[in-house]
């Protein structure tokens, strides 16, 4: 049987209309989304048989400028007390890369890197790879390796920065994140130039195999 759908682009005009009137409307309504998600008590076999979506993505922009502290701390929230899989995790990921704010997220990061729960400690490394910008995600790196006694994710924060979504060759972006880290050498911090010294030999490995591959490619 046909069902018909309203896809995010309507959502996102409807918000705009409401604006005035219902400002925290696209907020309600991702939270809503991810709660019904969350409550589907066997997500994974549902969506083989039914057309169920997460958010959508056109939902981002309007969310982001909707959003206050508190949607922060709730879906972070929601993440640490609710094992979720599929689409309902999904769509928790999606909400708090939208919202991502920096500090307040880097605060949470650093109870669930030192918690035992495995859980905790891998969605931590899952937000780690959420897209922030050099000099943003240097701010949270450095927060992290202050932590006493200090966490072993060196390794996580080099390769949190390694492209997972591109177009044509990933060499530019590798050479990217080596100068990336290599402002990191000359940080007064110990640990923090620790780990740029690492990111940059790691980089570099990358971009010459990448080289050597492009060099096997054209002979």
């Amino acid at each position: 049987m046909r069902r018909d759908r309203l896809e995010g682009h309507d959502f996102v005009r409807t918000f705009k209309l409401l604006a005035n009137a219902a400002p925290r409307l696209p907020i309600d309504c991702a939270r809503a989304r991810i709660e019904y998600l969350r409550e589907v008590e066997d997500t994974r076999q549902l969506t083989w048989t039914l057309d169920i979506d997460g958010l959508p993505d056109e939902f981002a922009g309007i969310v982001r400028t909707s959003a206050c502290a508190s949607d922060v701390v709730w879906v972070m929230d929601e993440m640490e007390a609710t094992p979720v899989h599929g689409i309902a995790k999904g769509a928790q990921r999606d909400f708090l890369k939208w919202l991502d704010d920096g500090a307040q997220v880097t605060e949470r990061l650093a109870r669930w890197l030192a918690s035992e729960d495995e859980r905790l400690r891998y969605e931590a490394t899952v937000v780690l790879d959420f897209p922030l910008g050099a000099v943003a995600f240097r701010a949270r790196a450095a927060a992290l390796l202050a932590i006493e006694p200090p966490l072993d994710i060196g390794d996580d924060l080099i390769q949190a920065r390694d492209p997972k979504f591109w177009s044509g060759s990933r060499v530019p972006r590798w050479k990217g994140r080596r100068k990336e880290f290599a402002k990191w050498v000359t940080d007064p911090n110990e640990r923090v130039a620790a780990v740029g010294r690492d990111g940059v030999a790691f980089y570099k490995r990358l971009v010459e195999q990448g080289d050597h591959l492009m060099e096997r490619w054209k002979s």
